[in-house]
């Protein structure tokens, strides 16, 4: 797949991966550096709608719970079931096994780019 098609940005404490009118969504090594460790996290349903900024998933971490806020709109297809069975591959593997969810995406804005779904 071409770099055009897709591109991978890292936020604060979150990473997207685009591909198309899709991104996976996972929680990077920032996170896990400032707060120690992940020990659990709430996701979105599938079929759930979720806009740019609002919250939309919640970590609990050795420091505390971390509100994550939406980095895109868009509609989530699909959830990373096995983290919930084996938290841990979000620690050990954040870019890989340990990504959360895949959104149908509504519209891309950040990091010197707009891609909008037409």
């Amino acid at each position: 797949m071409s770099e055009l098609n897709k591109s991978k940005i890292l936020g604060k404490y979150i990473w997207i991966e685009r591909d198309g009118f899709y991104a996976t969504i996972g929680l990077n090594e920032y996170l896990i550096r400032d707060f120690k460790e992940v020990y659990g996290v709430e996701l979105p349903e599938v079929g759930e709608a979720i806009k740019t900024d609002d919250h939309f998933l919640c970590v609990e971490t050795a420091e505390g719970l971390v509100a994550i806020y939406a980095p895109i709109s868009g509609q989530v297809v699909e959830i990373n079931n096995e983290i919930l069975d084996d938290i841990d591959l979000i620690n050990c593997d954040p870019y890989g096994a340990g990504w959360l969810v895949l959104i149908e995406v509504d519209e891309f804005e950040g990091n010197g780019f707009f891609y909008m779904k037409t």
